[in-house]
C-alpha cells in the first residue's frame, strides 16, 4: 500500500475508534476511558482493566471441567452491552469473546473497537451477534445453546428503539448463508 494512503487509513481508523470509545463510555457502557490518541503514530492509550479476556476464562473453565452454566450471569451482561450499542446506533465489527474483559469484580468490559462504526442498518447488528455466537461456538460445546440465550436475554431487554427480533432473524439469515457456501464448496464441479 501506497505509503500517504496508509498514512490517512490509520489517522482515520484511530480518530473512528477514539470517538466512538468515549461516546459509548459517555452513554455509561463498559468501555475503557480514552486518556490520549496520538493521531500521527494511530496510537489510542486507555484504561487498564485489570482482569482476564473472556476467552481465555471460558477455555480455563473446559479444560478444567469447571461447569461452564457459571458463566450464564456473565453472558447476560454481554448480550445486554451489545444491544445497547446497537441501540444507540452502532456496531462493533468484532465482539469475539478475544474482545471482552471479566474485571476482578466479574464486570464485562468490551474493547477493540477497530471495526466498529455507526450504522442504523440491523444486518450489521446481525453480524455483530453472529461473531460473537460463532466465537462460543468454537471454544465451548456443552452449554453453547444455554449461553447464547442469556446473551439473547441480555440483548433484548436492552433494545430500546429496535425490534431486537428483526436482528435475531438476519443473524439466522447470516447463518444459513454460511451454510450454503459450505455446500456448494462440497459440491464437485466437473468442466
Amino acid at each position: 500500500m501506497h505509503n500517504d494512503l496508509d498514512k490517512k487509513l490509520r489517522i482515520e481508523r484511530t480518530l473512528n475508534e477514539a470517538k466512538i470509545m468515549i461516546h459509548l463510555r459517555s452513554q455509561g457502557l463498559p468501555v475503557p476511558a480514552v486518556l490520549d490518541v496520538d493521531i500521527g503514530n494511530g496510537i489510542i492509550v486507555m484504561e487498564w482493566i485489570d482482569g482476564d479476556l473472556l476467552r481465555d476464562r471460558l477455555l480455563r473453565s473446559v479444560s478444567s471441567r469447571e461447569n461452564v452454566s457459571i458463566y450464564r450471569d456473565i453472558f447476560y451482561f454481554v448480550g445486554e452491552t451489545l444491544g445497547k450499542i446497537h441501540d444507540l446506533g452502532y456496531y462493533h465489527g468484532d465482539p469475539t469473546v478475544s474482545n471482552f474483559i471479566v474485571d476482578t469484580t466479574n464486570r464485562i468490559w468490551l474493547i477493540d473497537f477497530g471495526l466498529a462504526g455507526y450504522s442504523r442498518d440491523p444486518e450489521e447488528w446481525a453480524v455483530d451477534l453472529h461473531l460473537l455466537f460463532r466465537s462460543i461456538e468454537t471454544l465451548i460445546h456443552e452449554e453453547v445453546e444455554k449461553l447464547k440465550e442469556s446473551i439473547i436475554k441480555g440483548y433484548a431487554e436492552s433494545m430500546k428503539s429496535f425490534n431486537y427480533k428483526r436482528v435475531l432473524e438476519l443473524v439466522e439469515d447470516i447463518r444459513l448463508r454460511g451454510r450454503y457456501i459450505e455446500k456448494r464448496r462440497k459440491i464437485k464441479t466437473v468442466w
